[in-house]
């Protein structure tokens, strides 16, 4: 098998800019710390085992997809079943 080669070197052109001296924001970070990161679902505000909470018109897939990564993370188990008008999540270990 031969590799043919274009007889130009062909130029691309983006539409990016790269920008200097732009600082970058801080991280937000919930952990009582001097940055503040916001979480989508309370993992880290004691949630002690056979704790849970209510996601309203929450869907299923998502707070179990996000239980799963978080307690991997951290080495905590969840599980997530559907209840009327959402899901709800619990802290099994």
């Amino acid at each position: 098998m031969t590799w043919m080669r274009a007889s130009t070197p062909t130029k691309i052109r983006l539409a990016i800019t790269i920008d200097k001296g732009i600082p970058l924001p801080a991280r937000r970070i919930d952990n009582g710390g001097p940055t503040e990161i916001v979480y989508k679902y309370p993992w880290p505000l004691l949630l002690e085992v056979g704790d849970s909470f209510f996601v309203p018109h929450g869907k299923y897939d998502l707070v179990g997809a996000a239980a799963r990564q978080y307690g991997a993370r951290t080495g905590t188990r969840y599980t997530v079943r559907k209840v009327d008008g959402g899901c709800r999540c619990w802290r099994i270990k």
